[in-house]
């Protein structure tokens, strides 16, 4: 099978997550955006083709946590850095009961239908379950992300990595997907 399609999670598998607390968050600053090195790395050994989307939870814009202006700077980085064909994010709260919140499918379906793409050469790569829960819910191939903060998913990913390096021996130079 050839990947043609990535779908990145963005808080914790591109950006590092932050910790208030216990309490494992997304940034809410500007100054608190840092680009994981494990994706900077992993980013520059893909196969240039690739279409690459991030899709995201961003709660704490409804929440009144994170400005949209900061948000968008966010975004504005990673434009400028990395090749996304596009990065789109849901800002509702879990009560809200969207169809773009993850794990519901919506940003992944809304993106795969615009851009006319198949599910048989998506996956997502995400670092929670309900990334993981997002993906099946689309019918793409789903990527786990083992971080120290979060817990093993019960949600029968199809890989399990605890590094993005891992990914590049998933989707081969080419772009076909290792078992």
């Amino acid at each position: 099978m050839t990947i043609e399609t990535i779908f990145f999670d963005r808080d914790g598998v591109i950006n590092e997550i932050v910790l208030r607390g216990s309490l494992v968050s997304a940034p809410r600053e500007f100054e608190e955006f840092h680009i994981r090195e494990d994706f900077s790395s992993f980013y520059q050994n893909l196969p240039p083709a690739l279409n690459l989307f991030v899709v995201s939870n961003q709660p704490d814009v409804a929440r009144g946590l994170l400005p949209i202006k900061v948000l968008e700077q966010m975004h504005n980085r990673l434009q400028s850095e990395f090749a996304f064909k596009e990065i789109i994010y849901c800002m509702h709260d879990n009560e809200a009961n969207c169809e773009c919140r993850k794990p519901k499918p919506g940003m992944i379906s809304d993106l795969m239908n615009k851009y006319k793409l198949t599910t048989k050469t998506a996956i997502i790569i995400g670092d929670s379950e309900k990334d993981i829960l997002a993906g099946k819910a689309a019918g793409i191939k789903t990527v786990y992300l083992k971080q120290d903060y979060n817990p093993t998913p019960r949600c029968n990913p199809d890989f399990v990595i605890s590094k993005l390096s891992d990914m590049l021996k998933i989707v081969g130079n080419d772009g076909d997907l290792q078992r």
